[in-house]
């Protein structure tokens, strides 16, 4: 078996989307006063647990059915996604820390939807095949 860069590609699209949206999450809580980062934590702090299942289930069905399962986890991280943005638009933040916050929601979604798209393409191809 060789290691090809290809095969790896989707990954790295995921990837770059949590660092980008950790890179974004610090700036814009550098923008933010002890009291909003607070609020922040706070609003989140009831959907970690949640994630933290969800994302071992779908692990879970993409290795059982990647067919079924790679259209979920898109699903899902689109609709974690808007949620976060729901979320972060409650909490009235200054404008610049909310948009950076939802720039970071927006390339993880991307960077995920993009994988799954990648896989599910070349699970098909090869199905076909």
């Amino acid at each position: 078996m060789t290691f090809r860069v290809i095969d790896v590609l989707p990954f790295l699209a995921v990837i770059a989307g949590f660092l980008t949206a950790a890179w974004l999450s610090e700036s814009a809580a550098r923008l933010l006063g002890a009291e909003q980062k607070a609020q922040v934590l706070d609003a989140f702090v009831s959907a970690r647990k949640l994630h933290i299942l969800a994302v071992a289930i779908l692990i879970a069905v993409v290795i059982w059915r990647p067919g079924l399962g790679w259209p979920l986890v898109a699903a899902y991280f689109i609709g974690a996604s808007l949620w976060g943005l729901w979320r972060l638009r409650s909490l009235n933040l200054p404008e610049p820390a909310l948009h950076r916050y939802v720039a970071g929601q927006v390339a993880i979604a991307i960077g995920v939807v993009l994988c799954a798209a990648i896989v599910l393409l070349r699970h098909y191809n090869q199905s076909v095949v």
